[in-house]
């Protein structure tokens, strides 16, 4: 599982909040937006709507921009990271 974000976006700043509250580590793909990394098409082929953030779940789903905290709920409510994708279908 991967966020990738932005330091500067303030959506993505939530998110990590939201995981540094929860105590819950996971590794960062940094976009640079000055550089319009979120253009790209590796990044295009993450998230086709290329917005920031995006989870990227260990089955290769993404969760896109709008992480909203009703979804980050739902994924604390889990277990473990690694269940994060049972609660999105």
């Amino acid at each position: 599982m991967r966020l990738h974000q932005s330091p500067f976006a303030p959506n993505a700043r939530r998110v990590r909040m939201f995981l540094a509250e929860k105590g819950i580590e996971i590794p960062f793909n940094f976009i640079d937006l000055a550089k319009l990394d979120q253009k790209s098409e590796a990044y295009g082929a993450v998230n086709a709507f290329q917005l920031i953030p995006a989870l990227e779940l260990d089955d290769g789903s993404v969760i896109a921009e709008s992480i909203s905290p009703r979804a980050l709920r739902r994924l604390s409510s889990l277990s473990s990271p690694r269940n994060w994708a049972r609660a999105f279908k």
